[in-house]
């Protein structure tokens, strides 16, 4: 250890210069490595979250239309023996959608609130524990459960009250949620909010039949019927009819194993194949694949970073070989052997990118502590964007120790190589 230091101070700022650039390449790595991290979490969690769902859609068909998901075809879907549940899901933007306070709102997703059937929320999502309060029950209007990350973030409890959509919603319950994107930071009951979103659409209906109803040719079939009543019944009906046909279906299996959720999605398909079919497994392939074109990209930053390090210690080791030459010469007179005067080369590179793994990490750690909450509170879109684990922790110390052995091996062979007579003979 002390030969180590002695030799390190000999050339102080070739040796910060050389130590810099492995931290610098270790802190890239670090960085990168943590968001990878986290997007590894993602597809674990929603992995567990959707496990025992499947998921319809409606989707084109070879003739370009979209069918829809119908009356008949849910009630086919809720005969099968398999099926314990099918409801319909409301996924929407908690805060709304603004173009004109935020023209790149669909850039920056803010968090989503869902509409389940209070009666089977529960069931829906089984996944989801209760942190504090309760679940959403039948009865319940404008109330909310809200994920726990949001309720810290925006200081909600129980027993208060939160914004969505421009309306207020009693806070009934806290809930644990995975930090993904696409899981909704709140479940309120599926009625209100469906019907404040339709409500645009009933207004231009109930419209339409009104003027409808004034014409000659209606009043003289329908003499005794109440047009305003009629112009509500009329346009509720239809644009229930239009919106039922293009929400999103969760089904629940009986069997909610894997085999059982998987053996389902594929008599769905089957049976219902204008539908698309969302299984936990096809969901989370989709963002592994996401996650793969990421870890590619940050193996080439991590590459391209760490090798200007390595070729760092290539040239402060090479130096290094040169200017002691004399003292290598001596060692091997007084009976070093090659193997040992390249260990302690290898050892030198090695503590080289030992201090600078240390540095780097310790920078890496620090810069997220610092950046991460001033970049949430810009986003509002999960808890974190970092995951710092145990795992990428050692392998950056790994790298960084593996890279200076690396390179110094070359440096390192040729020290080994240094004839102690012709070199003392020259001095």
């Amino acid at each position: 250890m002390k030969n180590w230091l002695r030799n390190l101070k000999r050339q102080k700022l070739r040796n910060s210069l050389t130590i810099s650039g492995v931290a610098l390449g270790i802190f890239t790595l670090v960085i990168l490595g943590a968001l990878g991290e986290h997007f590894r979490s993602m597809v674990e969690d929603s992995r567990d979250y959707t496990r025992g769902m499947i998921r319809l859609f409606t989707k084109t068909n070879k003739d370009g239309i979209n069918v829809g998901i119908t009356k008949e075809t849910l009630d086919k879907i809720r005969a099968m023996d398999e099926v314990l549940l099918v409801e319909p899901v409301l996924t929407l933007w908690l805060n709304g959608f603004d173009l004109e306070s935020d023209p790149l709102g669909f850039m920056n997703p803010g968090p989503l609130v869902q509409g389940l059937n209070e009666e089977h929320a529960q069931t829906l999502r089984a996944k989801v524990k209760i942190l504090d309060g309760r679940w959403i029950r039948k009865g319940d209007k404008h109330h909310a459960m809200i994920a726990e990350w949001l309720a810290l973030k925006r200081d909600l409890k129980v027993g208060g009250s939160v914004t969505i959509r421009n309306k207020e919603y009693k806070v009934i319950g806290i809930y644990l949620a995975p930090d993904v994107p696409l899981i909704p930071s709140g479940i309120v009951p599926y009625k209100p909010l469906n019907d404040d979103f339709i409500k645009p659409q009933l207004d231009r209906a109930q419209k339409f039949f009104k003027n409808m109803s004034k014409r000659p040719a209606f009043k003289m079939a329908a003499p005794f019927i109440k047009a305003n009543k009629l112009d509500k019944e009329l346009s509720q009906s239809f644009v229930r009819e239009q919106q039922s046909l293009y929400r999103m279906y969760d089904v629940i299996p009986k069997d909610r194993s894997d085999a059982g959720t998987n053996a389902l999605a594929q008599k769905l398909r089957e049976e219902c194949p204008e539908l698309a079919v969302i299984d936990p497994d096809g969901f989370a392939e989709k963002m592994e694949k996401a996650v793969a074109r990421f870890i590619v990209l940050t193996a080439i930053m991590t590459i391209i970073s760490t090798v200007v390090g390595g070729l760092l210690i290539v040239n402060t080791m090479a130096m290094a070989v040169i200017e002691r030459r004399k003292e290598i010469a001596i060692k091997a007179a007084i009976g070093a052997t090659p193997r040992q005067i390249v260990l302690e080369f290898l050892l030198e590179a090695g503590a080289i990118g030992l201090i600078g793994a240390v540095i780097g990490i310790a920078l890496s750690v620090l810069t997220i502590h610092l950046a991460e909450p001033a970049i949430l509170d810009r986003l509002e879109n999960g808890a974190r964007i970092f995951h710092l684990t145990p795992r990428l922790l050692v392998l950056a110390a790994s790298y960084g120790i593996g890279m200076g052995v690396l390179a110094g091996s070359l440096p390192a062979s040729r020290a080994a190589r240094v004839d102690p007579a012709l070199t003392l003979r020259g001095l």
